[in-house]
C-alpha cells in the first residue's frame, strides 16, 4: 500500500546531531498536532457559530480524561510483539 514511501540511510553524523534532529522533529510534530491544529479548529468553531456544540460540562471533561487514560493503559497492556506486528502490518505470532 505504501510502497512508494521508502526510507533512506542517513548521512553519517555524530550521535548528538541525530538525536537533536529527532527531538526537533518530535517537537514540531507534537506542537503541530496538539497545539496549532486544535487551536485552529477551536477558532474555526467560534467563527462558524458552533461554540454551543462544545462539550464544556465538567462531566464530559472528566470522561475525556478517563477515556484517554484507559486508552493509554490499553496500549501499554499489549505485548511488544503484537504492537510491532501491528505497526509492521503483519500478523502477530
Amino acid at each position: 500500500m505504501f510502497t512508494y514511501f521508502r526510507g533512506r540511510e542517513a548521512a553519517p553524523a555524530p550521535t548528538r546531531r541525530i538525536v537533536a534532529k529527532t527531538l526537533a522533529q518530535t517537537v514540531v510534530f507534537w506542537v503541530t498536532f496538539l497545539a496549532v491544529l486544535p487551536a485552529a479548529i477551536y477558532t474555526l468553531e467560534a467563527e462558524l457559530g458552533l461554540s454551543s456544540w462544545r462539550f464544556t460540562s465538567p462531566t464530559f471533561q472528566i470522561a475525556g480524561v478517563v477515556l484517554f487514560i484507559f486508552a493509554k493503559a490499553r496500549v501499554r497492556a499489549g505485548s511488544p510483539q503484537r504492537r510491532i506486528a501491528w505497526i509492521a502490518g503483519s500478523p502477530a505470532r
